[in-house]
């Protein structure tokens, strides 16, 4: 990996990390650390994806959209896929497909769960 490779690299994990408040994860959740890493590595193939297309749920999506969905996500949203993701029984075939999915769409849900949650109290 040349320098200016490993520069930008280490400019999106920081950028990832800052978004997700990485050091908060590691006192709220130090036992889900492993866990945490391995969101942050979907992340991290996403945002350094050079195709022009990535697949979620199946379906084709422009890859600047995945990215921009991607970056938007912070600590509530990936506490949300954290909790979802240990609340799934069922074995996980393909596990960085399905932590890309619930990445992709954890703002929303996160939002709708909370809004249905508060509605039905």
């Amino acid at each position: 990996m040349t320098d200016e490779n490993q520069s930008r690299l280490d400019k999106i994990l920081a950028e990832i990390y800052d978004n997700i408040s990485y050091e908060q994860f590691k006192q709220t959740h130090p036992g889900d650390m492993g866990l945490i890493d391995e969101f942050v590595s979907v992340m991290l193939d996403v945002l350094l994806s050079e195709g022009g297309v990535i697949r979620i749920n199946g379906e084709v999506k422009s890859r600047e959209l995945v990215q921009r969905q991607i970056m938007k996500l912070e600590y509530a949203d990936l506490e949300y896929v954290l909790m979802q993701f240990k609340q799934q029984t069922e074995r996980i075939q393909k596990k960085p497909q399905y932590i890309l999915s619930m990445l992709y769409q954890s703002r929303l849900e996160r939002n709708a769960h909370y809004t249905n949650w508060a509605q039905s109290t």
